[in-house]
């Protein structure tokens, strides 16, 4: 099997209980948010167990797997109550409604790696979703929140280079096994 990076139908879909996220109002993509689960074996907890409920839209593991845990079209449930931009109505925009999230796997405490397969992944994830939406800008939780500190220890300069690599080459990760439906 082979997919390039806009081939996001590759992706294993294991969804989130429904009140995990929302479809009201209307997902309206304007930027990705990386994260950092802060934990291990973070499925359960992303689209069942957390309460209140948080979610995003893509888990990837420390081998590379991506799992997709919330309709694109839907609101998941990951900058919490972070809020960024005017809406040009004089109020601001909360990030759950314009962002893909995107939790990787990881302790977050700076010392826990993100292993290759890993960033490999989630570059390959990004480039898929600027093939389908268009450039979105990417963050990091601590971005649009200063009091969160994920993706702490994140390689950003490897995963620049990994996203011009996927960019340049159409190299893609399905081929690799990562990403393949069950």
């Amino acid at each position: 099997m082979s997919a390039a990076p806009d081939d996001l139908n590759n992706v294993l879909y294991t969804p989130a209980d429904m009140f995990h996220y929302s479809y009201a109002p209307k997902m309206e993509p304007q930027l990705i948010v990386l994260h950092a689960t802060a934990g291990k074996d973070s499925w359960r907890w992303l689209t069942k167990e957390s309460n209140p409920p948080v979610s995003a839209h893509y888990l990837i593991d420390k081998t590379g797997r991506i799992r997709q845990l919330v309709p694109l079209e839907a609101l998941a449930w990951h900058a919490g109550a972070s809020i960024l931009f005017p809406d040009g109505h004089g109020g601001l925009i909360n990030v759950n409604r314009i962002a893909f999230g995107i939790e990787m796997e990881n302790l977050n405490d700076g010392k826990d790696t993100y292993p290759l397969a890993q960033v490999e992944a989630v570059s390959w994830l990004c480039v898929g979703l600027w093939h389908k939406y268009g450039y979105l800008p990417v963050l990091s939780h601590r971005d649009i929140d200063n009091r969160k500190s994920d993706p702490r220890g994140f390689p950003w300069a490897q995963f620049l280079g990994l996203l011009g690599k996927y960019l340049a080459q159409g190299t893609d990760l399905v081929s690799s096994g990562k990403g393949v439906r069950g």
